[in-house]
Order: C-alpha cells, then structure tokens, then sequence
C-alpha cells in the first residue's frame, strides 16, 4: 500500500493507523476549511419549456484533492496511478482561439454565449491545482463514456477530523506568499491537521507581513494562470452559475462529428487504459445458468428455463409490465422485431400481459410482485425492475433493461453498441457532452472549490452485467424499494452509484459508464435539439429513442416507429408497415 503526498503535507501523525483498508482508493475532498465532507449531493433544474418534464435531476459531488492520496495494492490503483500519471504529462490543454473553442478545450464549444462556459488562458480558467484535482476526479469517479475508459476503483473519503485537506485559497494566503511560505516551512497547497491552517498562517506573517488581511478567495484561484500546457491534454470542461446554467449548454462537437463521419452508433476503440476486470456471477465456462440460483425456488425454476431459451451469449433485453399499458407493450414489441432484437424478454406483473406478450409472438415469464403501496400506476411498478434484476442477475444473465416506452430501431447487440467494460452502462438524460457526460461545475453563490457535475442517469434504459458488484447493489436497491423509503426509483438508482463511501457506509463497488446521448437518445435531445438539425437528422439512426421527456408517450412512440420502421412518401424508405397517425 502507497500513500501518494504532495511535497506540500504536512505530516502531525502516523497516518497509517487512519486507513480503513476495505477500497482501492482512499482521498481527501477539495472543500473550503470549514466544509463538512460531502457524500455526493441531487441538484435539480427547471427547464419550463419543457412543461410536464420540466423538472430534472443532476448529480454532483466534491473534486479529489491529490495532494493526499492512499492506494492498495490492486490493479485497480494501479490502473488508476497510470492513468493519472498519463493526464499529468499530457498536461491541459493549449488555449484556442475564441472562434474555434470545441469540447477538447477547457470550454463548451457550441456554448461561447452561454455565460459559464471559457477557454484555457483566460480569465476563469482553472489554475494547475483545481486542474490536477480535476484530473483525478474525473479518472476515479466520472463514468466512463465514448472511449474513454476508466479504471473502476472502489473509493472511500478519508475522514476530515484526521485528514483536513484544503485548497489554497482556503489558507487566506495568496499563492505566491503560499510559495514563498513553502521555502520557510515546507508547507504547500494542501495541509493535513485541524491546527495547519494557523500554522501557515504564523509562518506567512513571518514571510510577508500584512498580507493575511485580505484572504484569496476561489474566484481569484480560479483565475490564477493554468499551467505550461500540452499539445493534447485530457479536458476539463468549467461552467459557472446557479444551477440551470447548464440548461444553456449545447456543445455535440466530438459525438455530431463521429455521427457525421460514418462511425454511427458503433462502440469506438477504446483509448489507453484498462478497465477493472469483471467480478462474474458465473466466470466464462462455468455451469449456466447458477445451478444453484436456478434451485431457490419455482419461481427461479421458470426464470431459468425461460432465460436458456431467451438467451444470447448470457444477455437479455428485459422489459417489465403489466395490463395497464397493452397497446404500448405492443408497439415495444414491434418496435424489437423491427430492430431484429430476437433476445427480448417482458417479466409480466400479471398474468393477462404474459398472455397478451405470447400471442404478439414474444416471450415472457410471469412475476407477481407488488409495490409497497400496492398501485400498479407507472411509478409504482417500475420500482418492481431492482427485484427483476436481481433474480436475472443472480442467475448469471447480464441485462439489458428497458422501459416500454422506448422504441428500438437497432440491435444493440449485433451492432455492437454496448461497450460491455462496466457493471452498468446507463442512458443519460443530458442532451450534450457537458450535461451527459460531466463537467466542473463552480457555483459562484455557494462558494468553494467547483464540484463534478452531470445529468442523471435514467432508470428506465441500462444494461447491468452479471456481476457480484452487480448483484449486492441490486440488492440494496430491491430493499430500498420495499422498504418503502426508497422515494423515486431514478433518484435511487442515481444514488446508489454516485455517493462515495464515507464513515461506516460501503463502498458501491460499482464501474459505470455513460451510454452515448445521440445513439441512446431521450426525447429532450430527439424533439428539442435534433429535429432541428435536419442534415444530421437524415443521418444519424439512433439505437434507441427513449419518450422519457414527454407524457404522450404513446404518440410519440407511433412517430417515431413510422419515421424508423414504417412507410411514409416524406419519411425515407422504411421496413414496417404505416402507424395510424399516418
């Protein structure tokens, strides 16, 4: 085990009795001195043109300070030094010229009038150590998306009565006295016990007397000069302002490039780097399905014969339904035929939609579970899926879940369109690289260092591999949801891979990624952005379209199958048959 210190620590104690031990990964917080840990946090937006979904979810959490960093010995720390030794030499990006700002510098290309959004070099780009802790935060807890992978550590977050990491304008001291304070003492950027502080600040009145009564503040951090940059370093993406800031931010340039280029909804090469082995129910060549799971019950007895028929290379697209929504579970399954998906499979709530499934010609096994209120309205049965899932995975099928309400126009599968590197690969409910993807976010009113920030991920579409990792949060999840504190599903699932482990609470385990947003679309990004951009529109096929964004599901879902899979003189040429609304 390594602990990995910035020659600007300063060491009260043996640090090693401190450690929990049970993670890959244990690090401070960048938090302002007086800031309490912070597990990870639900920001919502307001989008009013979006009317009945004008409310959405996002998800943030503290960057990692690197000055202070504990590592085991797993492959995983390993993989994760690599890569951060990799971004560090690469160094930030250069600064482009305004009119060329893209997703590959520190800004938002497509967002130059959106207030937040700047470039490196100018005034409010992030200097060299909200740069590096950025680097490590986006490598140890940014999903994975495109091809970028990620190297899966488990984290935990050292406990701040012992390890008060701070950044530099936390001090009160301005960086370049903090330099000259480094020369005295050897003190630097991030100190550790409750008493460093005033031990700085002792040494820097020594050093530059007067200076202390006008402490630095983020703002003047943040416009410190970033450091010698490289020709191509990993991106930093820095928005400032209240939290519907975002809602500004339109910037497709590396995804619309890569649609427009042919490359489509295909998996790109994946860049340097190794993701964490998979942890399997069953390993490759092991007896299939679990023997063992297979045996709990009759219940798992009729889901493992219906999963050795169903089946391709262990991986299913699962659907949960009952008789509420016939007409629309048989749109879906149009909408699998027509995408040649020939491994569906619908856990039917009742036993009138496993009847109703049979006769469309689809499979289907039936699963009497109830919510805890006992409604069987949309909300309350999509908490039922964690329980689902659970049983497919325990048996050792990896899962691609789906709500009805999504309309399959390619075979994720065959195209391949999963990257199958992490336990779960989820659909965004962003609309561009910042949003789905992640970005700093630096809330001006609030204060303090900027934090990781990005849309949540939606419950309703997300492929989970057959996993331990997998299955214990799946566990979890089933048992928030009976409990009947589980509150909104998405928010429950969002949290159960975002928040890092702090105090007694376990690490999730779990490696993420985040589904491409213009191949698993939702209809925020389909309707309000892409329908007008007609040149990609005529060439890009998504996988999937997801009418999550608006409440007339079933009329969207008929355009969009008449658009895709139906006939029409001014919809292109198309494999199905006309819908009514045509």
């Amino acid at each position: 085990a390594d602990w990995a210190s910035g020659g600007g620590a300063l060491w009260l104690a043996d640090p090693w009795a401190h450690l929990s031990r049970d993670v890959d990964v244990e690090v401070s917080q960048l938090l302002d001195p007086l800031a309490r840990a912070d597990k990870g946090s639900v920001v919502g937006t307001s989008d009013p043109p979006m009317g009945w979904s004008a409310y959405a979810q996002s998800m943030a959490t503290p960057l990692l300070d690197p000055c202070v960093v504990a590592l085991q010995p797993t492959s995983a720390a390993a993989e994760l030094a690599s890569a951060y030794a990799r971004a560090l030499a690469a160094g930030p990006p250069e600064k482009a010229p305004a009119e060329s700002r893209t997703g590959s510098t520190w800004g938002l290309g497509a967002a130059d009038a959106a207030e937040g959004s700047v470039a490196a070099g100018e005034p409010g780009a992030p200097g060299a150590a909200l740069w590096s802790a950025w680097q490590l935060t986006r490598l140890a807890l940014q999903p994975a998306h495109d091809g970028e992978v990620r190297p899966g550590v488990s984290l935990r977050i050292l406990r701040r009565a012992c390890f008060a990491a701070t950044p530099p304008a936390a001090t009160g001291v301005p960086a370049a006295v903090m330099a000259r304070a480094r020369d005295a003492m050897g003190v630097g950027e991030a100190l550790l016990g409750p008493t460093a502080v005033e031990a700085v600040r002792r040494t820097v009145r020594e050093v530059v007397a007067g200076r202390l009564d006008s402490p630095m503040t983020a703002a003047e951090e943040l416009e410190a000069p970033p450091v010698a940059a490289g020709a191509a370093g990993p991106v930093m993406r820095l928005r400032q302002g209240e939290p519907n800031e975002i809602l500004s931010s339109l910037d497709w340039g590396e995804s619309e490039a890569r649609m427009r280029s042919g490359q489509g909804c295909r998996v790109p090469a994946a860049s340097a780097g190794f993701p964490r082995p998979a942890r399997w129910v069953v390993p490759p060549g092991g007896d299939w399905p679990s023997p063992a799971a297979c045996a709990v019950d009759d219940d798992a007895r009729a889901l493992c014969d219906v999963v050795r028929e169903v089946a391709v290379d262990r991986e299913v697209l699962v659907a949960v339904s009952n008789q509420n929504i016939l007409q629309m579970l048989g749109l879906f399954l149009d909408g699998l035929r027509a995408a040649g998906i020939r491994n569906g499979l619908v856990a039917a709530l009742d036993a009138p939609t496993a009847d109703f499934v049979r006769r469309q010609g689809g499979h289907a096994y039936v699963r009497r579970l109830r919510s805890h209120t006992g409604s069987t309205d949309n909300h309350a049965t999509s908490g039922l899926k964690f329980a689902v899932l659970l049983e497919l995975v325990s048996v050792g099928a990896s899962v691609l879940l789906s709500d009805v309400d999504v309309l399959w126009l390619q075979n994720p599968f065959t195209l391949p369109a999963l990257h199958r590197d992490s336990d779960v690969e989820g659909m965004s409910d962003g609309w561009d690289e910042a949003s789905a993807y992640g970005y700093a976010w630096w809330h001006r009113q609030a204060g303090g260092p900027p934090k990781l920030r990005l849309s949540a991920r939606n419950s309703g579409l997300f492929y989970i591999r057959a996993t331990r990792d997998s299955r214990r949060a799946l566990a979890g999840l089933k048992a928030r949801m009976e409990s009947g504190t589980g509150g909104w599903d998405q928010t429950a699932y969002n949290e159960a891979m975002w928040y890092v482990a702090m105090g007694g609470a376990p690490a999730h385990g779990l490696t993420v990624r985040v589904m491409p947003y213009l191949c698993f679309m939702n209809t925020k990004t389909y309707f309000r952005y892409l329908r007008n951009k007609p040149s990609l529109l005529e060439q890009l096929r998504p996988v999937s379209v997801h009418v999550n964004y608006h409440p007339e599901k079933l009329p969207r879902m008929e355009d969009l199958y008449e658009r895709y899979h139906g006939l029409g003189p001014d919809l292109g040429a198309g494999l199905g048959k006309p819908t009514r609304r045509s």
